[in-house]
């Protein structure tokens, strides 16, 4: 596959995950990719372990979203919380929707090991109250996380009720 090709094809993905994911067209600049990246990074260590689960949600959904190759890389050798959040988005300007979506991804990010931990929640709690969000608005993001996940657990038990098929053969 020619770069072009590959380009294209990963522009057209990550505007599906886009369109998908929150009803938009656009993707984020390579900036707001690496301090996206690196704020997951450092919620999902906020146990003090960063485990494999984690960093490959992490490094999966900068992909998905369209982060070029280079950033992706930047993201996998951070340091996790080598950077206070302040620092992270001292060159980014950063939303309210920016800002409510990585709540809402950090707990995606801290649960890809399938344990949302004490830690990782109250770290979450925390970069709300930085961010000016109030309370009950981080609340509310993780009480429709918490409903997807059940929601996705219900559908995979209905649609795969002898586990998920092998298409590999």
């Amino acid at each position: 596959m020619s770069n072009q090709s590959e380009n294209d094809l990963c522009s057209r993905i990550s505007k599906w995950i886009y369109h998908e994911l929150w009803n938009c067209n656009y993707s984020p600049s390579r900036d707001n990719c690496i301090a996206y990246g690196k704020a997951l990074v450092n919620i999902a260590s906020a146990d003090g372990y960063l485990g494999d689960d984690e960093l490959n949600w992490v490094v999966g959904y900068m992909a998905a979203i369209g982060a070029p190759a280079d950033t992706i890389e930047t993201i996998k050798k951070y340091k996790a919380n080598s950077e206070q959040f302040d620092d992270i988005f001292k060159n980014v300007k950063a939303t309210t929707s920016a800002k409510t979506g990585l709540i809402y991804d950090g707990f995606k990010a801290a649960s890809a090991d399938n344990v949302l931990h004490d830690r990782e929640k109250d770290a979450i709690y925390k970069l709300g109250d930085k961010f000016g969000l109030e309370r009950h608005i981080v609340e509310q993001i993780e009480q429709i996380f918490q409903e997807e996940q059940k929601l996705k657990e219900k559908r995979i038990k209905l649609l795969f009720p002898d586990g998920y098929p092998d298409f590999t053969k």
